[in-house]
């Protein structure tokens, strides 16, 4: 993973290193589960597939606590993919909804996360007490130890830029 000012991580790197470092990630912890040859991520609400690219790393998860960070920028009302759009989603309550200008943070809630925050698109029509299903882009997701370590489990591969 790549960072402006920091260049590669290591890839064991705690999960309070990389949130000192970086923007703030929504932690959403729950349990690896392993149904009909995919591998889930158990909010306790939903379930949410494991993409491809994190399946290797979880695989010894399965039954295990979790945390899933998601920065607010990679949670949407709107698909990133056909496929993604019903496999990596969750119901979620509006809150309070905070103008940005030409964005909005949307504070969310589910059952067993009263605190989730998604940047979005200031166009769209989110009222407070709606509940909405909100979309996660599995290719900006990442994977930690739930436990006091917070141990970095997996993270979505960085794609290098091409030289010019």
């Amino acid at each position: 993973m790549r960072f402006p000012d920091r260049g590669l991580l290591p890839p064991r790197e705690s999960i309070r290193g990389r949130l000192r470092r970086y923007a703030a990630h929504e932690l959403l912890r729950g349990t690896i589960a392993a149904e009909a040859d995919h591998l889930w991520f158990d909010e306790g609400t939903a379930k949410i597939v494991v993409p491809g690219w994190a399946k290797d790393a979880l695989r010894h998860k399965v039954g295990s606590r979790v945390a899933m960070g998601v920065r607010p920028q990679a949670i949407s009302d709107v698909p990133q993919s056909d496929q993604a759009a019903g496999s990596c989603s969750l119901e979620m309550k509006v809150g309070v909804v905070e103008f940005l200008g030409d964005k909005m943070e949307v504070y969310l809630s589910t059952a067993n996360h009263p605190h989730v925050i998604a940047h979005i698109e200031a166009h769209r029509r989110v009222m407070p007490n709606q509940t909405l299903r909100m979309h996660l882009d599995p290719g900006r997701l990442q994977f930690f130890e739930a436990d006091q370590t917070g141990a970095a489990l997996a993270a979505a591969p960085v794609e290098s830029p091409t030289p010019p």
